[in-house]
């Protein structure tokens, strides 16, 4: 399975209008690395849990996942080999870098996909000490600007999108998801471009995504149907 198989990610939401859906699609080719941003209540977490699982079934990819916020919405992975909660979260960073590293130095010559989920990264950079703090940004920055070549991948998802939390790197980001109505500012760090023109209708499970720059285009989040079946899906992902 390669990574430049097109995966149906949501709906375009103009075609709903009309009672078509139709999936805007995307590859792990062409959009290497993902930010999903938005508001508590916007369906950050729902709608990353729906591109997790179709990244899964479309390449078969490993998943880390690191979640900061250590609420329920990640507890089904309870467990799992690749699944890390606070305060272990860096680890899970350091442990996605090694198999990196492993791929770069040639020690490690498979090339099926590898994805590092981490949730709320921007909580796990205002939680530590600056000094590692900024150690594990710059190890975040080398997998955003070079994972692509050895298919690892890079999902952060997070309240904003403010570069500080980035340092040079953020523009590294090819999958941009807007959840719900973000502030102006949000607008301006995610879509730089088009910030004005995107209109504040936006409702929970529903935003504005960007590949590569383009013009943003208004989504739809459709329903889990099976839920069970979805953290199926990635827990088998992430004990890979």
């Amino acid at each position: 399975l390669m990574s430049s198989q097109l995966i149906p990610l949501f709906l375009y939401e103009n075609y709903l209008h009309y009672g078509i859906n139709k999936w805007i699609t995307f590859s792990l080719d062409r959009c290497p690395m993902g930010l999903v941003v938005g508001p508590t209540g916007s369906g950050k977490t729902y709608a990353s849990i729906q591109l997790l699982t179709r990244i899964r079934m479309a390449t078969n990819c490993e998943i880390y996942v690191a979640d900061q916020k250590s609420d329920t919405d990640f507890q089904f992975l309870e467990g799992s080999k690749h699944f890390y909660r606070y305060p272990e979260c860096g680890k899970g960073l350091h442990d996605f870098y090694n198999r990196f590293q492993q791929r770069q130095n040639g020690t490690d010559k498979d090339r099926h996909p590898l994805v590092l989920f981490f949730d709320e990264w921007s909580s796990y950079c205002n939680a530590g000490d600056k000094k590692s703090i900024e150690e594990d940004k710059k190890l975040l920055g080398i997998l955003v600007s070079m994972g692509r070549s050895f298919r690892c991948h890079v999902i952060i998802s997070q309240q904003r999108a403010d570069a500080i939390y980035f340092n040079q790197f953020r523009d590294n980001f090819s999958l941009c998801i807007g959840m719900s109505n973000l502030g102006q500012q949000s607008r301006e760090m995610l879509f730089p471009d088009y910030a004005k023109d995107l209109l504040p209708d936006r409702t929970r499970g529903t935003g504005y995504l960007s590949m590569n720059g383009e013009k943003p285009v208004a989504f739809f989040t459709p329903p889990i149907k099976d839920i069970y079946r979805v953290h199926r899906i990635i827990r088998e992902a992430v004990d890979t």
